[in-house]
Formats: C-alpha cells, structure tokens, sequence
C-alpha cells in the first residue's frame, strides 16, 4: 500500500470511530432511539464534512505538489540507469590480460562478483578517470536526487590523481582502471596545453582496494532499484 492509501485509509478509520463514538455518547439512559441516531448524526455531520475535507487535502498533497517532485525524484533516478548503461571501465589486473566491464549489464549478471581474487589490489587510474564519471557526478548534485543514491554516487567520482612512484617497479599490487570512453588528456603546465598523460596514481590520494571500488557501483545500483520499489504503487518489472 502506498502512502497516500495509507493516509486515506487512517483518515476513514478515524472518521468512522468518530461517528461510532458520536452515538454512543448520544445515547442517553430514557431518550427514544429516533432521538439519539438524529443526536448522534447533527453531531457527526459536521466532523463528517471536516474529516472528508482533510482526506481531500491529503489527495491534493499526494496527487499534485509531490507528485511532481516525485516525477523528479524518478527522472533524475533513471538518468543513473542511463549513465551505468554508456559506462564502460578497462581493468588492467597485471596479469597479463584487461577486463572490460560494462556497469549496468555486469550488475546486473553480478558479474563484478569475478574480480573477487583481484581484490585486494590497489586501484591506481590515469587521466581519463578525472572525466569519467562526470555525468554520474553532475546527477549526484541534482537536488531532486534522493538523498540516499546521492550519497551513494557522491563516493565514486575521483577530483584527483595523486601519483605513485611503484607503480611501474611492483604493478602485481595494483589494478589500473581506465575510461575507454573519457578523454585521457591533462592540462601541461610546462607546454600550456593538453598533452596526453599516461602517469597513473591513486584516486583522491586514497589506497582504495578494487574490491571497495567495485562495490560502490554494485551499492548506487542496489540503492536506486530500492528507491524504485519503495516509492512505486505497483510492483515494478525491471529489466535491472
């Protein structure tokens, strides 16, 4: 039951123990039973018309104001679906071969859940990570995303790449992430200009596990599905 049956549905039971109570206290020891039900009723009329009123209140509430925020809340929602479905990430585990994910089709399959022996590397990226989640970053600030799934996203976006000097003389202890599809160019100040840099360190300073990484996605996915199913009147069939 969604919350606008819920308020109607306690606003009813209200309105119906008021008018029970309406006759009981009507009914005086002596006085015929035509009198009390006509007490009882010039009584219960007008809370009948005040109560009738507030469930027409909270029909406006429900049904207008936030039902369009609620219209907002489910398309800033179904942007982050988007976004997971164009993302790809190129994982070089050092061992020879790349892994490439696709974000919304691998949670999906929980497919994440095979990176499982590689993750207590070290995630270390290069440039393309600082664009590669930049339109995941600017749906996080919409304020008509959902707190909890704005949180969630709020941990994934890197602001900076702090390099490491061993990355090259002990790649067995990192996992190199990419963004095939984010520009892997920065700002040179020597050169004045955007150059291709193929330096790679830890996302926001932070030695930050590929299994942590991986699961913040599998956290933003698993909070929006929740989000959809609980704020939804109908059972929803997701193709997620």
């Amino acid at each position: 039951m969604n919350r606008a049956a819920k308020d109607i549905a306690t606003s009813s039971a209200i309105l119906l123990g008021i008018i029970g109570t309406s006759f009981l206290i009507v009914s005086i020891p002596g006085s015929s039973t035509l009198q009390s039900v006509s007490s009882a009723l010039s009584i219960a009329s007008p809370l009948s018309s005040l109560m009738t009123l507030l469930i027409a209140l909270t029909l406006f509430n429900k049904f207008g104001i936030e039902k369009d925020i609620l219209e907002k809340n489910l398309d800033a929602v179904s942007r982050v679906f988007d976004v997971l479905t164009k993302t790809r990430i190129f994982v070089d585990t050092n061992d020879g071969s790349w892994h490439g994910i696709t974000l919304l089709r691998d949670l999906r399959k929980g497919r994440l859940s095979e990176f499982g022996r590689y993750g207590d590397k070290i995630v270390v990226g290069d440039a393309s990570v600082l664009g590669g989640m930049e339109k995941l970053s600017a749906l996080g600030e919409s304020i008509f995303m959902p707190k909890e799934i704005a949180i969630c996203i709020e941990k994934i976006p890197a602001a900076s790449i702090i390099f490491v000097k061993d990355a090259d003389k002990n790649p067995q202890k990192y996992a190199l992430i990419q963004f095939p599809d984010a520009k892997k160019m920065a700002f040179s100040v020597e050169l004045g200009k955007e150059v291709e840099d193929k330096r790679v360190g830890l996302l926001n300073g932070r030695e930050l596990k590929l299994a942590e990484y991986l699961q913040m996605f599998d956290d933003l996915y698993k909070s929006c599905q929740k989000w959809l199913k609980t704020n939804s009147s109908i059972n929803l069939d997701l193709n997620s």
